[in-house]
């Protein structure tokens, strides 16, 4: 894909030709091409104009007329400037047409007052054409991040930018309207790979060394290829570009120092990365009093970064709520089923002290021949209310020792209650009778 230095070395073919007037634009309908405008207007935009300056921002570039409207064009992912008679840049990805006349897949072409022809062609059909009154106050330009090459930001607010984005770095440098506009995917990785940054680490969590050298290698890498006119030719025979163009091939991808190269898709894009050189940190970016970053453990795959709340406060093990225990047959719930049976037993027999002490038991009077049952009765109340007494003490005791039941056992309890009481009652009544 064109990026800026393919870009600026195209503005500087049109401005060439600054002078010359626009004596035809011949027009191919392409209504996805031409944004916003129909080619026959574009045409009429631009016959009988002159050409008057260019000029170019980020990947997008336009030509100045000496009246409005003017022309700003973007060139996709295979736009091309051709000249009649003249070889077109040569792409790794792509091939211009250069050698027929018109060029396959043009758009337009501009004949000048000095007989040469202008040609713009795009293949895939997402180049973008328009015409604008206000260039640098109009879209697309107006929306545009700075320039990476002509006006790269401060380390200081390069730093405050990119803490305040939690996405990869190579990411947010991609993004034409956040940080810097210009950067396509090629140039991203030769500057990471050169700065020896991870294209995965997040912008929020570099350090500030990382990020002088990111602006660095930038402002070193655009220079070069600029000044080389955009010639792969002339790149440095040690730029991971020349290295990269190997994948799927069955070829195993080295720099040229024999470093691997291997292929991760890093913010939806196919990026190079020499893991030797280029490491994911697990780290978070922390400046101290003095300026200066110190480096804290953070996840690594954290999608938001961790509050500082979250941070300060050691990790705790949540306590477990002790389990119920369940009245099983089994060694260990032995002694649970015991209490159980122990805490029935106890019920009952205060439910027969209770109904001993309400009941209203006749005592007969002392007769010749019943002294005997008399005294029976008198000793079988004293006996129950001993009993009584006794018993509420062990339940007492028995309750705070023993395990509480499950629900299934306390309803058989409550069942044996409700029979224990009526047999109560019977045995009561048929004592009070005798």
């Amino acid at each position: 894909m064109p990026e800026l230095p393919e870009v600026e070395r195209a503005r500087k073919i049109i401005h060439g030709f600054c002078g010359c007037k626009v004596l035809k634009c011949l027009t191919v309908e392409d209504s996805l091409v031409f944004s916003g405008i129909s080619h026959t207007d574009f045409a009429k935009a631009l016959v009988g104009r002159t050409i008057t300056s260019t000029g170019r921002h980020g990947k997008n570039f336009w030509i100045s007329l000496d009246q409005a409207p003017h022309a700003v064009m973007h060139f996709g992912m295979t736009g091309s400037i051709l000249v009649k008679g003249q070889k077109g840049l040569e792409y790794k990805d792509f091939k211009t047409d250069s050698e027929t006349w018109p060029p396959r897949f043009h758009k337009f072409i501009l004949v000048l007052s000095n007989g040469s022809e202008l040609a713009f062609a795009d293949a895939r059909r997402l180049a973008r054409v328009r015409i604008v009154n206000d260039i640098l106050n109009e879209p697309p330009i107006s929306e545009l991040a700075p320039d990476a090459y002509l006006n790269p930001p401060s380390l200081p607010v390069f730093l405050s930018q990119t803490s305040k984005r939690n996405a990869p770095i190579k990411s947010i440098l991609l993004d034409q309207n956040a940080i810097v506009a210009g950067i396509g995917n090629y140039l991203v990785d030769e500057i990471l790979y050169q700065a020896h940054v991870h294209p995965g680490q997040h912008g929020s969590v570099l350090s500030k060394e990382e990020a002088g050298n990111i602006l660095t290698k930038m402002a070193e890498i655009l220079k070069v290829a600029v000044e080389a006119n955009a010639d792969f030719h002339q790149f440095p025979q040690d730029w991971l570009f020349h290295h990269r163009w190997g994948k799927g091939k069955g070829k195993l991808s080295a720099t040229s120092s024999g470093q691997k190269i291997i292929f991760e898709t890093v913010g939806g894009r196919t990026s190079a990365i020499v893991p030797e050189v280029q490491k994911l940190r697990k780290k978070k970016r922390k400046a101290d009093d003095d300026g200066a970053d110190e480096n804290e453990e953070d996840d690594e795959d954290d999608a938001e970064e961790p509050s500082e709340a979250k941070e300060s406060l050691p990790k705790q093990r949540k306590q477990k709520a002790p389990a119920k225990k369940k009245a099983k047959i089994t060694k260990k719930g032995k002694e649970v089923v015991e209490a159980e049976v122990v805490k029935e037993e106890v019920e009952d027999s205060a439910l027969i002290a209770e109904h001993s002490e309400v009941a209203e038991v006749p005592v007969p009077k002392p007769v010749r021949g019943r002294k005997k049952k008399v005294d029976t009765v008198v000793i079988k109340e004293s006996v129950i209310k001993e009993s009584a007494a006794t018993t509420t003490k062990i339940k007492s005791r028995s309750t705070r020792s023993t395990v509480s039941a499950s629900k299934n056992v306390k309803e058989e309890v409550e069942k044996e209650e409700v029979v224990v009481e009526q047999k109560v009652i019977r045995k009561t009544r048929g004592k009070a009778k005798g």
